[in-house]
């Protein structure tokens, strides 16, 4: 039983932290959401505050995504049909920073 408890302890000390920052842009878009969107964004951050990001990228209905061209090092992640988060992966050594670039409505 003891060795069970050192397993766990050693976990979560090596597991990183992730926080989702929100840029100016986006808390402005964010204010002219529809509410159902605004509560899609919250289930967003709170998963990857507590799974991961990497939750997000192994739930197929997110179509988690990097983006290309002049949104290199972006990704894209759906929040419904129609609305989607654009977001960067800031890595430091203990945390894992998510900066949400925009949230808007995304033109098929």
């Amino acid at each position: 039983m003891p060795c069970f408890v050192h397993i766990i302890l050693v976990h979560s000390i090596m597991a990183r932290r992730h926080v989702v920052q929100i840029s100016k842009l986006a808390q402005k878009q964010i204010k002219r959401l529809p509410r159902h969107i605004q509560g899609a964004l919250e289930l967003w951050k709170d998963l990857i505050q507590t799974e991961g990001v990497q939750a997000i990228k192994n739930i197929p209905g997110y179509h988690d995504e990097s983006l290309m061209g002049n949104r290199r090092g972006q990704r894209s992640c759906r929040l419904s049909r129609s609305y989607r988060v654009i977001y960067e992966e800031l890595d430091s050594d203990e945390i894992n920073i998510i900066l949400v670039l925009e949230v808007n409505k995304h033109d098929y």
